[in-house]
């Protein structure tokens, strides 16, 4: 009879000690999940598994300062509760921010955001990767929430030649072309979308049924572009607005638009 308990003790805390190495197993892998997304995407989103993995951690900590006894099926449990909120998160909430550099992320955020979320407006215009000869580049993302509008955009330093083609796409799509610095004198927008006198693009129409008439209202319509500020500082001389879609409203905005200065080789693509 002794033998048979000793064998059902010995087989008790084998389980204990398998639940506990399956617990931290599943914990690693939160931790290198959350690494992985940040590093990839550059998303807020890591640090809520960053939080969870925290939060999780400081729960095992207790139990084994307090010597609770546990079971595996108690591991187990406590691994799956974890890893669905993480799941929970990830898949039916946007990712709230994502700024980050790295020419190679691009098509991973552009798919992450279009493809997952469809939060934003991607245009089919935009392009699946960014030139060979981009040397930096900068990606900013803010997803549509409630009544806030949201926006994509990706600004990039290339060779001459690329962005003599952006502008050259500008110019045959455009239905306003405006001088930076025009635009900028005007309008002045951060890189949070703070902005304060409304921009109508009269006068820069490139065919008359584009035509804009300030004699109308002007507190229900705004031409708004969300334009890297650091990106452009010192090189607005040059660089050219091709606005291709825009709904000039400043509640709904629905805005395309690419900036150039193909002297420079600089481009912004831009939509809201």
């Amino acid at each position: 009879m002794e033998e048979t308990n000793n064998e059902k003790l010995t087989e008790t805390g084998d389980d204990v000690r398998s639940g506990e190495k399956a617990e931290k197993v599943c914990h690693i892998a939160l931790i290198t999940a959350a690494l992985l997304l940040f590093i990839l995407t550059g998303s807020s989103k890591a640090l809520i598994m960053v939080l969870l993995a925290v939060v999780w951690l400081i729960i095992i900590k207790y139990k084994h300062s307090k010597r609770f006894y546990e079971t595996k099926s108690t591991h187990i449990k406590r691994s799956l509760i974890f890893w669905m909120i993480a799941v929970l998160a990830n898949l039916f909430s946007a990712p709230f921010f994502v700024g980050t550099n790295g020419v190679w992320r691009y098509p991973i955020i552009k798919r992450y955001v279009h493809g997952a979320y469809h939060a934003v407006r991607m245009p089919e215009w935009f392009p699946d990767k960014l030139p060979q000869s981009t040397k930096s580049s900068r990606i900013s993302y803010l997803p549509s929430v409630m009544q806030g509008s949201g926006y994509f955009s990706v600004s990039f330093e290339c060779d001459v030649t690329e962005a003599e083609k952006w502008a050259e796409f500008g110019k045959e799509n455009a239905k306003y072309i405006i001088p930076f610095c025009d635009y900028q004198k005007v309008h002045r927008s951060s890189s949070e979308g703070y902005n304060t006198i409304p921009f109508l693009p009269s006068g820069y129409e490139t065919a008359p049924e584009y035509a804009v008439y300030t004699d109308q209202n002007y507190d229900d319509r705004d031409l708004s572009i969300v334009y890297n500020s650091s990106f452009w500082y010192g090189d607005e001389d040059g660089a050219v607005i091709y606005v291709k879609e825009t709904s000039l409203d400043p509640e709904h905005p629905l805005t395309e638009a690419m900036i150039v200065n193909k002297e420079k080789g600089m481009v912004q693509l831009y939509s809201e």
